[in-house]
């Protein structure tokens, strides 16, 4: 590096320093305000209390709000005393937040007085990063730049030449020695840590960490094999030190350990060892956070743990061990915070609700990390399949992780819902890993013949463990819903998974008679289960999983479209299940299975085509929407419930009308890539009816009400754009839409594409979002313009290209007439009950007329047709003020309108 380079770094050094003094002058004249303010409010607290002491019993003064100089509580009078305002005690930190035995949040300072930290009232976690930087942004800067001061002191007597490499590596070791022990010795001079020393240690970790890196990399003194084991030493001690000096050091360490395979790596392609690193590291940093427990401390540990599960999946030779890899983590982070090795330990929930908010507040801040860390695990192991999906050998693909929570879920109660996503989150990869692009969109790959057969016993051996397990932890009576739900749909579930990947017309036959037998068996054991009057939740889940096998035995040995009515069926089922047992719980189930029919029926565009020769869309289309409806009207005791199945009917009976029509319209082909006028009419009115649908399940939804309103206007756009697009094609008097039009008056194609429109905005008046009202008036009232205009057009010229041979002056006149009585209508119906944009509107339709009858029917009409229509607009204007005057006196407007 030369004096050039070296200056230049110092420049930008200099003008981070002013630029991060500038940020920490900033937060601190922010900090010092605030305490101003809570000193004074402290100093009138003290005040109180003096006077309250030097009063008798019957003088005792009452510290209201006026006292204060918060001003964010309402001022009451001053002879009502305020309970609350009472000066408030401390509070103990077991009080305020509750931590499990096995987790601690304390900074490990011997012989320090420990400090309560503050209340999430008293501030946040911005504030609490805020004050931090203030009070220790020397501390920072300053170990930075020890670290760099000892790289630049290494870096000049190289560039003099004043020491050899031998030299030079052990001056760096015995700096980075040296600021350990000056650390170490000042802490116990002291009694304690501080972040300077914490920032000190860290200092000299990164300059050990340099020295052995450049003997390995520049120098070539040591082999990597020795380096990696003294650079792994180095990380655990930065790790051991940290138990004294705190988070600040444990970061180091952790960052340091999981960096080293990359900074001594030599490209040999030795995963397996790395991963092994890594859980001996991950082993070691959980260990520390146990006792020095922070939650961006935790994340970062996270980050490095997954970081080389990440790396691992450029590896091939990493295709089994990292299933295990991550099954070994998830048992880490669940047995080494408590020293749970065999995770005996109990740990109940005190909150039965299955709301994720609920259950949240009743688990520590380290529980919910750890929650989180293994969900992020499940999602892992399910990348993992995806990566080794061609593997001949699955068994460590998905199935040891489920196993695993399972397991966990045992003693875990947070965990219970861990089996099931495992379980979902493995069936998904497989499904995606053989989903293949097909010509008319995407389509299932089957198994090859070779891995076929051990594929099936992997998944044999999976429902066998999902139904053991969970009958096992159903068996234990914690949670029970949710362990009969998986004993009784996760095998269900599994075959139909093999079945997909394995499906051949020969095959059809014997996948549907043993998904028969044995939803046929589920119910007979639901049957003798409920004569025992024992375990309700099992026998409704046995029934629902009884049902789910009929109707996939069905979809199996019929057409691929009986798929879907096979899915739909179940809804029915539920519904069905729910009524009988008098159990809305499994309501949630029903919802779920209604948007698997509606997207699947959706999105059937983009799935490979049907026979054309089946009429298949409307048992199809028609059967899910019936299916539904039914449902809705047996659950009609659950109000909610069944208006929610109402509004997935009504979805559904829209799509079997535009299924039908599509159908009728290709010749069978439903999906047929053309985009004809009909069609267009069609989609206009499909998309405004589904929008109202949409906007009604908004109203009786609890849960996804923004999605459904989102929706719901995006089709009312959607409906929009297609009316626009055939008025575009109007103007331009294309043949694609003239064509269709035909040349039959008043019965033609004008009715649905113009005239539909009109009652669809009124509609929208009516029924939809009310900020929208007068929006959905004014486009019914063009709308109306628009139709009636091309209807007097099509019945003079019997077309309603606009580049027609010239229009007669009947045709003018029969214009001016209509636009004349739709004006008055208009006029009198904002005078007399509509207000006074809508009688606007008229004067403005009004004024268009006049202008009309002088700039071109003055011109172009001649006789006794211009007589009439002079004599008609007069009368009429005549009859108009008449009629306003009479309504107008008799009626008072909402709102006063002109004239």
């Amino acid at each position: 590096m030369d004096i050039y380079a070296l200056m230049g770094l110092l420049a930008l050094a200099l003008v981070l320093t002013v630029f991060v003094g500038a940020i920490c002058g900033l937060v601190a004249i922010r900090q010092v305000g605030r305490l101003r303010r809570e000193t004074i409010d402290l100093q009138q607290r003290i005040d109180w209390l003096v006077r309250k002491v030097q009063s008798t019993p019957e003088e005792t003064p009452t510290f209201t709000s006026t006292d204060r100089v918060d001003t964010h509580e309402a001022e009451l009078p001053e002879s009502q005393p305020i309970v609350e305002d009472a000066p408030r005690q401390p509070e103990p930190v077991a009080e305020a937040v509750e931590w499990r035995p096995g987790w601690s949040t304390d900074e490990p300072i011997v012989h320090a007085t420990p400090v309560n930290p503050p209340t999430d009232a008293e501030t946040s976690r911005v504030d609490d990063w805020m004050s931090h930087l203030v009070a220790n942004w020397m501390t920072w800067l300053g170990g930075g730049c020890v670290a760099l001061a000892g790289i630049f002191m290494v870096r000049y007597s190289m560039d003099r030449g004043w020491l050899g490499p031998l030299a030079r590596i052990l001056l760096a070791l015995l700096t980075g020695a040296g600021l350990l022990t000056t650390a170490e010795f000042f802490r116990r001079r002291h009694g304690g840590t501080q972040p300077a020393l914490a920032a000190l240690a860290g200092a000299g970790s990164i300059t050990l960490y340099g020295a052995l890196l450049a003997a390995m990399r520049l120098y070539d003194l040591i082999q990597p094999g020795t380096a990696f084991v003294l650079m792994a030493i180095v990380a655990v001690g930065t790790m051991a030190m940290a138990l004294l000096h705190g988070p600040l050091l444990a970061a180091f360490g952790i960052l340091g350990a999981y960096l080293v395979p990359v900074l001594v790596s030599t490209g040999s392609g030795a995963i397996n060892t790395a991963l092994i690193y890594a859980l001996i590291v991950s082993l070691s940093a959980l260990q520390l956070l146990r006792h020095v427990y922070r939650a961006w401390l935790w994340w970062g540990f996270v980050t490095g743990a997954l970081g080389w599960w990440l790396i691992s999946l450029d590896f091939a030779a990493a295709d089994v061990s990292r299933s295990v890899y991550l099954v070994v983590l998830a048992y880490l982070i669940a047995a080494v915070p408590y020293a749970d090795w065999l995770l005996k330990t109990d740990q109940p929930l005190k909150e039965d609700s299955y709301s994720p908010r609920a259950l949240l507040r009743a688990v520590t801040a380290p529980e919910r990390s750890a929650l989180a860390t293994l969900i992020l695990l499940a999602v892992a192991s399910g990348m993992s399949v995806l990566a080794a999906a061609s593997t001949s050998a699955p068994w460590l693909l998905g199935l040891p992780f489920f196993m695993f929570s399972l397991w966990l879920a045992r003693s875990r109660e947070v965990a219970f819902a861990l089996p099931w996503l495992s379980l979902l989150i493995t069936l998904g990869a497989w499904l995606l890993a053989y989903v293949q692009p097909a010509e008319n969109g995407f389509a299932l790959a089957s198994l090859k013949a070779g891995a076929a057969m051990p594929f099936m016993w992997y998944l044999l051996s999976f429902a066998g463990i999902a139904a053991a397990g969970a009958s096992w932890l159903f068996a234990l009576g914690r949670r029970a819903p949710v362990w009969a739900s998986l004993a009784a749909l996760g095998p269900m579930l599994l075959v139909m998974l093999a079945y997909l990947l394995n499906a051949r017309p020969e095959t059809d036959a014997f996948w549907g008679l043993a998904t028969a037998v044995l939803g046929l068996a589920y119910l007979t054991l639901a049957a003798s289960t409920i004569r025992r009057s024992s375990a309700p939740s099992l026998v409704v889940w046995l029934f629902i999983g009884g049902h789910f096998g009929l109707g996939i035995a069905a979809a199996m040995v019929f057409e691929s479209a009986s798929l879907t009515l096979a899915i739909a069926a179940q809804v029915l089922s539920l519904a069905w299940v729910i009524r009988t047992f008098e159990l809305p719980s499994p309501g949630w189930l029903l919802k779920l299975v209604v948007l698997i029919v509606i997207a699947r029926l959706t999105f059937n565009p983009w799935l490979p085509e049907y026979p054309v020769g089946v009429h298949w869309s409307l048992w199809t289309y028609g059967g899910s929407a019936l299916l539904t409806g039914l449902a809705a009207y047996w659950l009609r005791q659950y109000p909610r419930l069944a208006r929610w199945a109402e509004g997935a009917a009504l979805h559904l009976l829209v799509l079997t009308i535009w299924s039908e029509v599509r159908y009728q319209l290709y010749d069978g082909s439903v999906y047929a890539s053309t985009f004809s006028f009909a069609e267009a009419t069609l989609t206009q009115a499909l998309a405004a009816v589904m929008a109202l649908v949409y906007h009604y399940r908004a109203a009786v939804s609890q849960s996804l009400a923004w999605l459904y309103r989102l929706y719901a206007r995006v089709l009312a756009v959607a409906a929009l754009v297609v009316y626009g697009v055939l008025v575009l094609h109007l103007l331009d008097s294309n043949f694609w839409l003239t064509r269709a039009v035909g040349t039959t008056p008043i019965f033609n194609a004008l009715l649905p594409a113009f005239g539909l429109p009109i009652l669809l905005g009124l509609a929208f008046a009516r029924w939809f979002a009310p900020q929208f009202r007068q929006f959905a008036l004014g486009f019914s009232a063009l709308a109306g313009l628009i139709f009636v205009s091309l209807q007097v057009r099509h019945l003079w010229t019997g077309t309603v290209a606009l580049d027609a041979p010239p229009i007669a002056g009947g045709e003018l006149y029969t214009y001016s007439a209509v636009w004349l009585m739709i004006a008055i209508t208009t006029l009198l119906a904002g005078s007399w009950r509509l207000g006074p944009r809508v009688y606007k509107a008229g004067l403005a339709l009004l004024a268009i007329v006049v202008g009309k009858l002088f700039l071109v029917d003055l011109s172009d009409l001649d006789g006794l047709l211009r007589v009439a229509s002079f004599m008609g607009l007069g009368l009429s204007l005549l009859g108009v003020a008449y009629l306003h005057q009479r309504l107008g006196g008799q009626v008072q407007p909402a709102e006063p309108g002109p004239g």
